[in-house]
């Protein structure tokens, strides 16, 4: 057997298996933009009354670097697919002769 043949189960598998424990975008992510929202709520109800602006400034500051951790790894499945393709092109092609 020849090394793209024993790549090509790999790439599947291991893709499959991704994406069988993923939960499905729809139904998780407006659950988690929720909760979060109601933890902001939460956390500032704790903070003195004179420091609630300044904690609003850093759960702002919070939400934007949690944007761009998500932008990340939407980056990251992006160049995880291509990666995936072009081996997956690689092993359908065949060994060049």
């Amino acid at each position: 057997m020849t090394a793209s043949q024993n790549v090509f189960p790999d790439i599947i598998s291991s893709r499959l298996e991704d994406l069988s424990k993923a939960p499905l975008p729809g139904e998780e992510a407006p659950t988690y933009f929720e909760s979060l929202r109601k933890a902001e709520e939460r956390l500032l109800e704790l903070v003195p009354e004179q420091a609630r602006e300044q904690a609003a400034e850093v759960l702002a500051e919070m939400e934007g670097l949690t944007e761009r951790i998500r932008q990340t790894y939407v980056r990251f499945a992006y160049i995880q697919g291509l990666q995936d393709g072009s081996k997956l092109r690689e092993v359908l092609a065949g060994p060049v002769r």
